[in-house]
């Protein structure tokens, strides 16, 4: 879990880093790269396809990690819900 909050290119293929960088950019910068290199090198490694799934799983979890946060909104504060973006701080 802590290899998917760090996201060290180290730790995974350069295929799949390339796409957790994507969905994190993605969804951090709500639809805006900053890094604009990256939507290229993910349009180049992955087929529309590909990227079509990649974006339908990110989505799908998405929602029900929203849908979790709601039903559990009164853990919210005390940290049993999941956060939308991770601390990195702890």
């Amino acid at each position: 879990m802590n290899a998917l909050i760090e996201l060290s290119p180290d730790v995974f293929e350069h295929r799949e880093w390339v796409a957790l960088q994507w969905v994190c950019q993605y969804l951090t910068h709500e639809g805006t790269f900053p890094n604009k290199d990256l939507p290229a090198a993910f349009e180049q490694l992955y087929t529309t396809t590909e990227q079509t799934c990649v974006f339908a799983v990110f989505k799908l979890m998405f929602f029900f990690n929203m849908l979790a946060n709601s039903v559990f909104k009164d853990q919210y504060e005390t940290g049993t819900a999941c956060a939308i973006e991770p601390n990195l701080d702890e």
